[in-house]
């Protein structure tokens, strides 16, 4: 039975090595979450559970930095976060768009899941940083290990144009 137990244990080792970073507690709902490209930062969206349910009892968050030591929550207070992001899913044929936006201070962060058959690359998922002031857009792109839940969000978030 050890020898058994040993084995599974072997098995199920590189699974549990290779889980997605997010900053996400056991408590939250996983929307979005990457390990960013060229540094050892992770973007993360988290909700509470059931958070299409009951948006108006449930939050969502973003968070950034290493997963040690967050330097970017927004939003502080979570009661009405939902409201405080605006949600867009653009879909065609060969197409699929996803943005879910906020501003905090004088700064626009848009996270971004896009895939266009025919563009070079075909797909772009990260994080842009607008500084509403001066225009300038600094792109972060995730690298691989990338969590994409948007669906619960979906109608919790007020849409674009909305």
């Amino acid at each position: 039975m050890t020898r058994h137990f040993a084995g599974a244990l072997v098995l199920l080792l590189p699974a549990l090595s290779t889980a997605a970073p997010t900053h996400c507690t056991s408590a939250e709902e996983v929307v979005f979450s990457c390990p960013l490209q060229r540094t050892a930062k992770v973007v993360s969206v988290c909700a509470s559970p059931r958070l299409l349910a009951s948006p108006s009892k449930g939050y969502l968050v973003y968070r950034f930095g290493k997963l040690v030591a967050v330097e970017l929550e927004f939003p502080k207070d979570k009661s009405g976060s939902p409201a405080k992001f605006v949600h867009s899913h653009y879909f065609r044929a060969q197409t699929d768009r996803t943005q879910l936006r906020f501003t905090s201070g004088d700064f626009t962060y848009e996270l971004f899941d896009e895939y266009e058959q025919g563009a070079k690359p075909p797909s772009a998922v990260g994080v842009r940083v607008i500084q509403e002031r001066t225009g300038q857009v600094t792109q972060l792109a995730c690298g691989k290990g990338v969590i994409a839940h948007w669906n619960l969000i979906d109608g919790a978030v007020p849409a674009n144009g909305d």
